[in-house]
């Protein structure tokens, strides 16, 4: 899984990539020193939670991405077999090949949880 994740912090305009349990508890990272992991997994969780319940009162399924921009760059959570994909994207990213880059690298995630 580390090796997946610092493929994914080598993509052009990615600053830092999470992996993290449905209860927020890490399973690997690939951040830059000064990030905390407990912080941005509590985060993602809390985040995805929040989410997923929205989703479901509107009957819109279940959830797939969320991106988040604000001034100072971006964030995007995929969900990875029972786990979740934080990604932290600096504001000057290509966004599109961030995200089709993304969905490769969380397929190839989801099987490692499969084997």
């Amino acid at each position: 899984m580390k090796d997946v994740l610092r493929k994914i912090n080598k993509i052009y305009g990615v600053r830092g990539v999470i992996l993290v349990g449905a209860d927020g508890l890490p399973i690997a990272s690939d951040l830059a020193e000064g990030e905390d992991e407990s912080t941005l997994g509590a985060v993602a969780s809390s985040v995805a939670s929040a989410l997923s319940g929205t989703l479901q009162r509107l009957a819109q399924g279940q959830l797939t991405r969320f991106v988040m921009n604000g001034s100072g760059g971006s964030v995007v959570l995929l969900p990875v077999a029972s786990a979740l994909l934080l990604t932290l994207v600096r504001k000057d990213a290509n966004m599109g090949m961030i995200l089709i880059e993304l969905d490769e690298k969380a397929t190839e995630l989801a099987a490692l949880f499969s084997s």
